[in-house]
Protein backbone atom coordinates (compact mmCIF):
# COMPACT_ATOMS: atom_id res chain seq x y z
CA UNK A 1 0.00 0.00 0.00
CA UNK A 2 2.68 2.31 0.98
CA UNK A 3 1.58 6.39 0.01
CA UNK A 4 -0.36 5.28 -2.99
CA UNK A 5 -2.47 7.35 -5.12
CA UNK A 6 -5.67 7.08 -3.20
CA UNK A 7 -7.89 7.80 -6.79
CA UNK A 8 -6.25 7.90 -9.55
CA UNK A 9 -8.00 9.11 -12.67
CA UNK A 10 -6.92 8.19 -16.55
CA UNK A 11 -9.39 9.95 -18.87
CA UNK A 12 -9.30 8.82 -22.50
CA UNK A 13 -9.69 11.72 -24.81
CA UNK A 14 -11.12 12.47 -27.97
CA UNK A 15 -7.76 12.06 -29.82
CA UNK A 16 -7.03 8.99 -28.36
CA UNK A 17 -4.44 9.99 -25.96
CA UNK A 18 -4.44 10.09 -22.50
CA UNK A 19 -3.04 10.97 -19.30
CA UNK A 20 -2.86 9.98 -15.95
CA UNK A 21 -4.00 12.10 -12.81
CA UNK A 22 -2.79 10.64 -9.68
CA UNK A 23 -4.66 12.97 -7.12
CA UNK A 24 -4.16 12.65 -3.31
CA UNK A 25 -1.99 10.40 -2.00
CA UNK A 26 -3.85 7.53 0.65
CA UNK A 27 -1.39 9.16 3.34
CA UNK A 28 -3.07 13.00 2.04
CA UNK A 29 -6.29 11.74 1.95
CA UNK A 30 -6.45 9.75 6.03
CA UNK A 31 -4.75 13.31 6.88
CA UNK A 32 -7.02 15.23 5.81
CA UNK A 33 -9.92 12.82 7.01
CA UNK A 34 -8.17 12.93 10.51
CA UNK A 35 -7.68 16.26 10.22
CA UNK A 36 -11.57 16.49 9.50
CA UNK A 37 -12.07 15.39 12.66
CA UNK A 38 -10.10 17.41 14.87
CA UNK A 39 -11.73 20.22 13.09
CA UNK A 40 -15.05 18.92 14.57
CA UNK A 41 -14.47 18.60 18.13
CA UNK A 42 -16.08 21.74 19.91
CA UNK A 43 -13.83 24.92 20.69
CA UNK A 44 -13.64 23.91 24.52
CA UNK A 45 -11.98 20.95 23.60
CA UNK A 46 -9.41 23.04 21.43
CA UNK A 47 -8.40 25.36 24.39
CA UNK A 48 -8.68 22.09 27.22
CA UNK A 49 -6.18 20.09 25.17
CA UNK A 50 -4.43 22.95 23.65
CA UNK A 51 -5.12 22.11 20.11
CA UNK A 52 -3.73 24.54 18.06
CA UNK A 53 -3.47 24.22 13.51
CA UNK A 54 -0.03 23.03 13.38
CA UNK A 55 -0.08 20.43 16.57
CA UNK A 56 -3.56 19.02 14.83
CA UNK A 57 -1.74 18.46 11.84
CA UNK A 58 0.84 16.90 12.77
CA UNK A 59 -1.71 14.79 14.72
CA UNK A 60 -3.51 13.90 11.79
CA UNK A 61 -0.40 12.93 10.05
CA UNK A 62 0.70 10.35 12.62
CA UNK A 63 -2.75 9.12 12.76
CA UNK A 64 -2.89 8.47 8.71
CA UNK A 65 0.52 6.61 9.02
CA UNK A 66 -0.64 4.59 11.47
CA UNK A 67 -3.64 3.68 9.59
CA UNK A 68 -1.30 2.69 6.74
CA UNK A 69 1.06 0.33 8.65
CA UNK A 70 -2.09 -1.47 10.34
CA UNK A 71 -2.97 -1.30 7.09
CA UNK A 72 -0.04 -3.13 5.42
CA UNK A 73 0.16 -5.54 8.41
CA UNK A 74 -3.61 -7.11 7.47
CA UNK A 75 -2.39 -7.26 3.42
CA UNK A 76 0.68 -9.40 4.93
CA UNK A 77 -1.61 -11.90 6.76
CA UNK A 78 -3.62 -12.36 3.61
Amino acid sequence: MKNEPAYPVTPQFENGTNMTHSGLTKLEYFAAKAMQGFCCLPADDWERYNLTPANTASMSVDNAKALIAELEKEQGDE
